[in-house]
């Protein structure tokens, strides 16, 4: 189930779900990753049972080859509804934090941006005259972690691959 622009409000004027509900009709992930479990290749795809656009609006993605200026030290948004220990079934409030990038690989972002437990999905923002999404929040660090993931919470970029293989499945 997917509640787009869901807020929560203990007004009685402000409707907390504005948009509904939608469920998903299937979904993609990369067959990689369900060998592996590499970081590299967590993200998946969900296509909804109905159109929300029209409604809620759109945002933009972008191959981030084509986006030079994001690189070390580029401030990214990451926005999304965790589930925060301790919680029965999370927030129904949209976080948003922006940072900068502080490591990138050829697959994959590292970010000074605080998350959550259960932001893993959210998307990952850029601002280039317009807003992009430009990769997938996966993971934050974890003390065992080395390297950029002991230091950085991350997420996958949209490279050029992904992108072919979501616009392609968004015109089918």
């Amino acid at each position: 189930m997917v509640i787009p622009g869901q807020n929560e409000s203990d007004s009685e004027d402000i409707d907390s779900q504005p948009f509904g509900t939608v469920w998903g009709r299937q979904a993609w992930t990369s067959t990689d990753y369900m060998k592996t479990l590499s970081d590299d290749e967590d993200w998946g795809l969900i296509e909804l049972n109905e159109m929300k656009g029209l409604e809620c609006g759109y945002i933009g993605i972008t191959a981030c080859e084509d986006l030079p200026s994001l690189v070390y030290d580029t401030h990214v948004t990451v926005t999304g509804y965790p589930n925060p220990e301790g919680a029965v079934f999370g927030y129904n409030a949209q976080y948003l934090e922006k940072g900068p990038i502080r490591g990138v690989t050829s697959k994959r972002f590292f970010y000074d941006i605080d998350t959550e437990k259960g932001q893993s999905g959210s998307p990952i923002y850029y601002y280039d005259y317009r807003w992009n999404i430009v990769g997938i929040h996966t993971r934050g660090w974890d003390k065992n972690d080395s390297g950029l993931d002991k230091q950085w919470n991350s997420g996958v970029k949209i490279n050029r691959d992904r992108y072919e293989f979501f616009i392609t499945k968004r015109t089918e």
